[in-house]
């Protein structure tokens, strides 16, 4: 988890959600975000052992970590009134990660990565929706969403809240 290095943050999801058919639905979606991080650098260090140890300061950056994500899961109404529904759901993620970061260890390491890598995890979402009339909802949902990175090899998770409005096409 990632948490102490990026700052909370704000992205656009757009999806496919249709109405629920016997309380359940199919669902898909896209979202790009970039992460910014709370500081320029981040400390860390390396322990170096010969006859005696050493403990050597370093520093790690982020300049960017941007990722692509598309969800397909299904929904299942747990509350199903008139307009109104609780729902709880369960995505599949796919996408990409693009990376670069930078680290130094005084005397002993200065090295960087550029890149990115394939994504793949599981989104958990607890949600309600209202129907305002026959076209026209709005939605409310948190997320919980873990997935693995090929490169640079790593398992984040992170929580996501979104609101939005729901529009259904005839």
């Amino acid at each position: 988890s990632f948490g102490y290095v990026f700052k909370p943050g704000f992205s656009a999801e757009i999806g496919y959600m249709p109405e629920f058919e016997n309380r359940v639905r199919v669902c898909f979606s896209a979202t790009y975000m970039v992460m910014k991080t709370r500081m320029a650098e981040f400390p860390i260090y390396a322990v170096q052992s010969s006859q005696t140890t050493v403990i050597l300061p370093g520093t790690q950056s982020f300049d960017k970590y941007n990722l692509f994500h598309i969800f397909g899961g299904i929904d299942v109404a747990v509350v199903k009134r008139k307009k109104l529904f609780a729902y709880l759901g369960t995505d599949i993620t796919i996408g990409t990660g693009s990376v670069d970061e930078n680290y130094e260890i005084k005397t002993l390491i200065t090295s960087g990565y550029s890149g990115g890598g394939y994504i793949a995890g599981l989104r958990f979402r607890l949600g309600v929706q209202y129907d305002i009339n026959d076209y026209f909802g709005i939605i409310a949902h948190a997320n919980r969403t873990g997935y693995i990175i090929s490169e640079p090899a790593t398992i984040n998770w992170f929580n996501d809240y979104g609101i939005g409005v729901r529009y259904q096409f005839d």
